[in-house]
């Protein structure tokens, strides 16, 4: 599976909605650290995820080359249903299942699939979870 930098982006958003405190500005900031996506391409996928309703509030501002993003917007972005439905039957995730399998059955499919920094993000949210429930 070869993800484009919209997906990988709306994987990370979705993998961070399943805490109980999603952090977006601080999961998603530094796009080339955390997601290997130049801040282009990433502004780019915010746009487009917003535009095809699968996030909110993307904390997108300005145009051209004076595009920034807004980390006070951005703290309230959430995946919208639509995209949470999107993501789950890209995965066949079940719906039903907690937060924890979600976020298991994501790295999964990230580490069976080569892909390397959202396999990192992912573990990184599970360590979360898990920490938060304790």
């Amino acid at each position: 599976m070869k993800l484009d930098a919209k997906h990988q982006v709306l994987m990370a958003v979705y993998t961070e909605y399943q805490k109980d405190n999603p952090d977006m500005p601080k999961a998603l900031l530094k796009p080339k650290e955390n997601l290997g996506i130049e801040s282009d391409a990433f502004i780019t996928a915010l746009k487009k995820l917003y535009s095809e309703g699968y996030i909110t509030n993307p904390g997108i501002s300005g145009s051209g080359s004076d595009t920034c993003v807004s980390v006070a917007i951005m703290g309230k972005m959430m995946v919208t249903r639509e995209g949470l439905e999107y993501v789950e039957s890209m995965l066949n995730i079940d719906k039903t299942l907690s937060e924890k399998e979600k976020v298991n059955i994501i790295h999964k499919t990230f580490t069976e699939q080569g892909l390397d920094i959202l396999t990192d993000f992912a573990a990184k949210v599970t360590a979360e979870i898990i920490k938060s429930k304790i």
